[in-house]
């Protein structure tokens, strides 16, 4: 795999696995990452431990945002390249069940922004790859150079993917019906059964203690995915307009916290001062908090250090903290 991408893009590609985003952020901190480039993301709202996450990113040479909005990450950039949104370019859109659909413009990209693969387009030619390699017509071409490479979606031609319903992957010929339920009939096993391992429960990294009582998951919520874009929007952002940290009845009780009423949440790592919403919602000793709000957000409070070998990342869902009245 490693030979055909290289000879396609006429350079010699890593033989071994580069790092996850994790990983990226405690080498930044460790001061062995020196540049990112970070598109379409916001890991200062979103990663473990924000205070860890804006030293990592303080302790780069160069941080480069790609961007629709000034999100928390791009604040912190020394470069931000604006973007147009999903419904000012084309391309392609690949769900959870492996459904591809194309997405079609709905309107012009405001002026002063580009599309995302002409910024990259740019940015390959200017550091020196050949224009000939890094030159696109349209969305569909690149479509058609993806095709080319990638096998599983070899049968998934342009023309098809104008159909409304799209084509699942994988797609190995323009003639496949591509089926839509994967492993349908069997595995994809030489003796066309599932293959189960059992794991081994490990609790979470940081317990619950005397100084730090409760255990602090994080969800999001129905109107917001990690809120760049649903906050920007007045219909989805009225509907939940901040944050809360929901805590069980009885807890609140202990505490003389009333339902409403701005509270202290503070854990190893920092604190901050949110609603609190008093529920029986939530078991005792549990307590919960959306992670989209930047003005009171969890991810102050969560533990970057709890980092799984295995998976690449850290305990986002658990955390020992403590809540107060003000």
């Amino acid at each position: 795999i490693t030979k055909k991408f290289s000879e396609a893009y006429q350079i010699d590609l890593p033989t071994t696995p580069g790092l996850t985003l994790v990983e990226m952020m405690n080498a930044a901190h460790a001061g062995d990452l020196k540049v990112l480039y970070i598109h379409g993301e916001d890991p200062v709202l979103s990663d473990a431990d924000i205070k860890h996450t804006k030293e990592a990113i303080a302790n780069l040479e160069m941080l480069i945002v790609q961007e629709l909005f000034m999100t928390d990450t791009a604040a912190e950039a020394d470069v931000v390249l604006p973007a147009a949104g999903w419904g000012e370019q084309e391309g392609t859109f690949t769900s959870g069940e492996r459904r591809v659909q194309w997405l079609r413009k709905a309107q012009e990209p405001p002026e002063g922004t580009m599309l995302d693969w002409k910024i990259m387009e740019e940015i390959a030619v200017r550091m020196g790859r050949p224009r000939e390699l890094f030159h696109y017509e349209n969305a569909a071409e690149i479509w058609e150079e993806i095709r080319e490479l990638a096998p599983s979606y070899y049968g998934i031609t342009h023309e098809r993917l104008l159909k409304p319903e799209g084509v699942h992957w994988p797609c190995l010929d323009p003639e496949d019906p591509c089926e839509p339920l994967m492993h349908k009939d069997k595995f994809a096993h030489p003796d066309g059964l599932g293959v189960f391992q059992a794991l081994e429960h490990r609790g979470p990294v940081e317990v619950v203690d005397d100084e730090y009582p409760l255990l602090l998951t994080t969800t999001r919520i129905l109107f917001h995915y990690h809120a760049a874009m649903t906050r920007r929007c007045e219909t989805l952002d009225k509907e939940v307009p901040t944050g809360f940290i929901e805590i069980n009845t009885e807890d609140a009780a202990e505490r003389g916290i009333l339902n409403n009423e701005i509270v202290k949440a503070y854990s190893r790592r920092g604190e901050i001062e949110i609603p609190a919403r008093v529920t029986d919602d939530i078991k005792k000793g549990i307590v919960n908090i959306p992670m989209h709000f930047t003005e009171c957000a969890a991810n102050m409070l969560t533990n970057s250090d709890s980092f799984d070998p295995k998976c690449k990342m850290v305990e986002l869902k658990a955390c020992a903290i403590q809540v107060e009245k003000l």
